[in-house]
C-alpha cells in the first residue's frame, strides 16, 4: 500500500512538472585500470574518443529527478609499449590503442538547484553497457635484421566470452554527472564513469581490468 502511495505520488509529481526529453553529446577521455596497483604505469595514457545520445528528465519533486539516458559511447585505453618476439628475431615498438565502443544505458539521480537563469544539476547512478563494435590499432617500428620499418596495423574489437575474444560483451559501474542548464533548455555538462566490472576476455583470476573515464559536452533539453 506504502509502495502504490510513493508511486502515485511520484507520477503525481512528473504530471504537474512535466517530463523533459533531450539529446547530448561530447567527448570521452578514457583508460583501463586494473584491480592490481602495477597495471596503471606510465606506459598507460588516456584515449580520446565521443559520446552522442538521447535522455529524459523526469521529475520527482521540487529538486530531485531522475535522469534515464541511452549513449553511443567511446572508451579504451592507450598503451606505449615494445614487443619482442620469442626468437628476438624482430621488436616492434609503438603506440597501441584499443577503441571499442558501448551502448550504453545510465539512470541518473539528479539534485537540481534553480536559479534565474537556469538549474545546476549534480548527481549519480549506475549504468550497464553492451560492446557493438571497435578498433585495435598500432603504429610503431618494426626492427628485423638492423633494418627498421614503420608499420600501422588495424583490426576490428571482437566481443565475446570465448578464445579469441578481446573484450566482455558487458560493461557496468556508475556515473557521477554535474552541469548547467539554462532556462532555455541549452546546458553544458561534464561526469566521471566508475567501471566496476571486469572488461577484458582472459584476465588472470582475480585480476579485473575496467573501463575509467571522464566526459564533458553539451545538450537540450525540451517539453
Amino acid at each position: 500500500m506504502l509502495s502504490l502511495v510513493v508511486l502515485g505520488g511520484l507520477g503525481l509529481g512528473a504530471s504537474a512538472q512535466q517530463v523533459k526529453y533531450g539529446f547530448k553529446a561530447g567527448i570521452s577521455s578514457t583508460t583501463f585500470r586494473g584491480s592490481e596497483s602495477e597495471s596503471s604505469g606510465d606506459d598507460i595514457s588516456r584515449n580520446v574518443s565521443f559520446y552522442g545520445g538521447l535522455t529524459a528528465d523526469i521529475p520527482a519533486g521540487d529538486v530531485l529527478s531522475i535522469q534515464p539516458g541511452l549513449l553511443f559511447i567511446g572508451k579504451g585505453s592507450k598503451t606505449k609499449d615494445v614487443y619482442v618476439s620469442d626468437n628476438a628475431q624482430y621488436s616492434a615498438k609503438g603506440v597501441g590503442t584499443v577503441n571499442p565502443f558501448y551502448i550504453e544505458l545510465p539512470v541518473n539521480f539528479l539534485v537540481n538547484i534553480r536559479s534565474k537563469m537556469g538549474k545546476l544539476f549534480v548527481g549519480a547512478g549506475p549504468y550497464v553497457a553492451v560492446g557493438v563494435a571497435g578498433k585495435i590499432k598500432f603504429k610503431g617500428t618494426l626492427v628485423a635484421e638492423n633494418r627498421s620499418n614503420d608499420v600501422k596495423t588495424s583490426e576490428n574489437i571482437v566481443f565475446g566470452d570465448k578464445p579469441g575474444s578481446h573484450l566482455k560483451f558487458g560493461d557496468a559501474g556508475i556515473n557521477f554527472l554535474g552541469g548547467y542548464e539554462l532556462t532555455n533548455g541549452f546546458n553544458i555538462h561534464g561526469g566521471y564513469s566508475l567501471g566496476l566490472s571486469s572488461i577484458s576476455y582472459g584476465d588472470p583470476e582475480g585480476f579485473k581490468t575496467m573501463n575509467r573515464g571522464f566526459t564533458a559536452g553539451i545538450g537540450y533539453s525540451f517539453k
